[in-house]
């Protein structure tokens, strides 16, 4: 990685790569100040005065920690450590960048600014993100790639649709008719749920086209949509069944 044995942990391979978990954002002293402990950074990894104002401006503008600089880290809320150890973490620039679950506990406003953060830095940068998490919504957000390992073992390695078609081999149709109809759902595919006008099928990926073309010809409907099955659902599969 980066021209380097990772495991040997060389120095010029360890001011490249920075890491930052949602369960401890940002760790040193709490009575330092962030701006204390953003200089404190500087000096362990070397930066050069005018990339790290560079930098620091950079960082401050988009993850709005102008009015933190000054506040000791203890004082932070969750949130607020989260914003502050992602500075920290990337005021030197590093060149890979790994997250581990990093908007575990943080509230719903806190996730989507972490989420746009990340997103953000890595397409101006051009640094490489590796995330780690449970949160499959963070992964379908942020995540072109996707690797799965189950026990030692790659159980799979591309991008989300090709997943979702490799490893189940269904679709979910959600429909809503009018008029007060009450269909036979099951002419048309598995029955999943049913609410009132609406429901939805699971149909094999096959049979979409002619089941689509079956529904909007025999029914009014109202609104009808393709998707993928839910996105833990594909997981739970490999781990639940060994599939891949």
């Amino acid at each position: 990685m980066l021209g380097h044995v990772p495991w040997r942990r060389e120095p010029g391979f360890l001011k490249r790569i920075a890491m930052i978990r949602g369960s401890q954002p940002i760790a040193g002293p709490g009575e330092l100040t962030v701006m204390d402990a953003l200089r404190f950074q500087r000096l362990i990894y070397e930066a050069p005065e005018v990339d790290f104002r560079r930098n620091l401006a950079e960082l401050t503008e988009m993850l709005g920690i102008g009015p933190l600089l000054d506040r000791q880290v203890r004082a932070l809320s969750l949130g607020e450590r989260m914003r502050s150890g992602l500075a920290l973490s990337l005021v030197y620039r590093p060149r890979v960048l790994f997250l581990d679950e990093p908007t575990i506990g943080l509230d719903v406003s806190a996730v989507g600014m972490i989420r746009r953060f990340i997103s953000d830095y890595s397409t101006q940068t051009g640094a490489t993100v590796l995330l780690t998490s449970h949160y499959m919504v963070d992964v379908e957000r942020l995540c072109r790639r996707i690797v799965l390992i189950d026990r030692g073992t790659i159980r799979y390695d591309g991008d989300l649709e090709g997943l979702s078609a490799r490893l189940s081999p269904y679709k979910l149709l959600k429909i809503a008719v009018s008029d007060g109809v009450q269909p036979k759902w099951e002419r048309f595919g598995e029955l999943v749920d049913v609410d009132g006008d609406r429901a939805s099928l699971r149909v094999h990926r096959r049979d979409v086209p002619a089941a689509t073309a079956r529904l909007l010809a025999e029914l009014p409907v109202a609104d009808l949509s393709v998707e993928d099955p839910p996105l833990e659902s594909v997981i739970d599969r490999v781990y639940r069944e060994g599939v891949a």
